[in-house]
């Protein structure tokens, strides 16, 4: 019997899903770009996963926790909720080069690696081919390639819902 893989759309988190005003993590920050909750909403009603693949080294500068961070997403979540639509699975890498403490340190799981990709891709059994990466930054870029993922760029003033239709046909 085979068992049919998953779709997914992974996208980066900041200045992609949401804006970002310098190591966001305040609830009271959180303000969606435009079309995010509407391209969200639109890919679970297709059967598409959503998973967030992010960077955040402000937990390895000491500007706020891992907890902070999870607390943040979990927020992310409840807003969708609110408008019938959620994010499947988060994922994030807290460790920089020049962080501090347990968190001063190089990683797989920090892009431009991928390895925060390739654990998503295992717990989730998702089809590469029939699945993508929306980013805004050369690391984005550089990790989808990594990972065998056809790579949208989002750095442009766009509607993200459009985006990721057009990148559908």
């Amino acid at each position: 019997m085979t068992i049919k893989k998953n779709r997914c759309v992974f996208f980066d988190r900041d200045n992609t899903l949401i804006y970002d005003n310098g190591y966001t993590f305040k609830k009271e920050d959180l303000k969606w770009k435009p079309g995010a909750v509407r391209a969200i909403r639109f890919l679970n009603q297709i059967n598409y996963l959503v998973i967030i693949i992010t960077n955040q080294s402000g937990v390895a500068r000491g500007y706020y926790t891992e907890k902070d961070v999870q607390l943040f997403h979990l927020h992310m979540n409840e807003q969708l909720h609110k408008k019938h639509a959620i994010i499947n699975d988060f994922y994030y890498c807290p460790f920089h080069p020049n962080g501090i403490g347990k968190y001063k340190k190089s990683s797989i799981n920090r892009k431009p690696n991928n390895g925060l990709i390739l654990k998503a891709i295992k717990k989730w059994n998702i089809n590469i081919k029939e699945s993508f990466f929306c980013g805004n930054d050369k690391k984005d870029e550089i990790a989808s390639i990594k990972s065998g993922l056809k790579y949208i760029d989002a750095n442009k003033d766009y509607n993200l819902f459009l985006l990721v239709k057009k990148s559908l046909n």
